[in-house]
């Protein structure tokens, strides 16, 4: 039986269960950035205090089985997990998150992150119909980490009257994620945007999110094809500038065939720390 959790004294059993699957990668999900039980605790509790989000939890002869924490969008028909934790049968208790889904948000593109470590998970998902969009390998660079060795002339911070001539460049090759620019406009202050210029025209950009905390991440670098030997520039020159803001950490997924971005990535202090798959199926 799926349950929606709306009273925050039940939020402490849907926490603790949570973490102590989110700690094995065998039977984790993304995000995982949380440090602590209470990291967790504060997420969840955010999202159960969101009008549009939802804190799902799944019990069976009233125990407890699974949880999925569920970021929604609804204007945009998105919904994504923040979160899916099962400890039973996977297939059987899955299914009921599914059926759940399907029966409140249809006509949604439906989301979800695991490690490839949790093949039951990844298993369920290619089972059912979800496509694979994205193999990757998440990265980590710290502060001190950080090899300052260039820092390029050629490669700015965006200002805000230049955004409208950026989305051209950005959705030429962004156009198919979720963060396309009319949403980081509409996001602006959380997003740091710089760009490689040539003769005052954009020839490649990286867009980095800023979070509450001390940590950012990239969430896209994209070069045209003759300007290619600049990402390490491009790469460099933000991450010195993100860090010298206030940030102590800055994510990076990179794809795993990328193996020259990864590598430029290492170059600078990058370290990887974990594969990432992604699953989208439209409800």
């Amino acid at each position: 039986m799926i349950k929606e959790i709306t009273d925050i004294d039940r939020l402490k059993e849907i926490v603790e269960f949570s973490w102590n699957l989110y700690l094995n990668p065998s039977s984790s999900s993304y995000p995982r950035e949380d440090k602590c039980l209470d990291d967790m605790y504060k997420r969840f509790k955010n999202i159960m205090l969101h009008k549009d989000d939802r804190v799902l939890a799944c019990y069976a002869d009233n125990k407890l089985v699974g949880t999925l924490n569920l970021f929604v969008e609804s204007k945009d028909k998105y919904a994504q997990s923040n979160g899916f934790f099962i400890d039973g049968d996977y297939k059987t208790i899955a299914d009921e998150f599914m059926q759940y889904i399907d029966d409140n948000y249809s006509g949604y593109d439906f989301y979800i992150g695991l490690p490839p470590e949790n093949a039951k998970a990844n298993k369920y998902f290619t089972d059912n119909n979800f496509e694979c969009i994205d193999a990757s390998i998440k990265t980590s660079l710290l502060k001190n980490d950080f090899i300052c060795d260039t820092i390029s002339d050629n490669v700015e911070n965006l200002k805000d009257n230049e955004f409208d001539i950026y989305a051209q460049f950005h959705d030429k090759y962004a156009k198919d994620i979720y963060w396309t620019s009319e949403r980081i406009k509409q996001n602006r202050n959380i997003w740091d945007i710089y760009v490689l210029k040539d003769s005052n025209q954009i020839a490649g950009s990286i867009f980095i999110k800023l979070y509450d905390d001390d940590s950012a991440e990239i969430f896209g670098l994209f070069l045209d094809d003759e300007y290619k030997n600049y990402e390490h520039d491009l790469l460099s020159k933000s991450v010195n500038e993100v860090l010298n803001k206030g940030k102590n950490e800055i994510l990076y997924f990179i794809e795993e065939d990328l193996k020259l971005q990864l590598e430029i990535a290492q170059n600078i202090g990058f370290k990887a720390i974990e594969n990432y798959r992604s699953y989208m199926k439209k409800i």
